[in-house]
């Protein structure tokens, strides 16, 4: 195994390190709210960060973030 990670390039090596990010840095959201009306529309949702989302049947997705952007997926 330890001549494998010789053979990698260093650059590399860093770039991964440098993109690790500590599990307690990253934020948690979770579904605070939602409303099923899939049978005709789909589904709506609220983050616990009060961003609230939309899943609508035929497959469109928009999401309003809590800081006001809109996003259509």
């Amino acid at each position: 195994m330890s001549q494998w990670l010789k053979k990698l390039d260093p650059y590399w090596l860093y770039y991964v390190a440098d993109e690790a990010e500590d599990p307690a840095a990253v934020p948690i959201y979770w579904v605070s709210k939602w409303v099923d009306y899939s049978d005709k529309y789909g589904l709506g949702y609220q983050l616990c960060d009060n961003s609230v989302g939309v899943l609508f049947n035929d497959s469109t997705r928009v999401l309003l973030t809590s800081n006001g952007e809109y996003v259509l997926c």
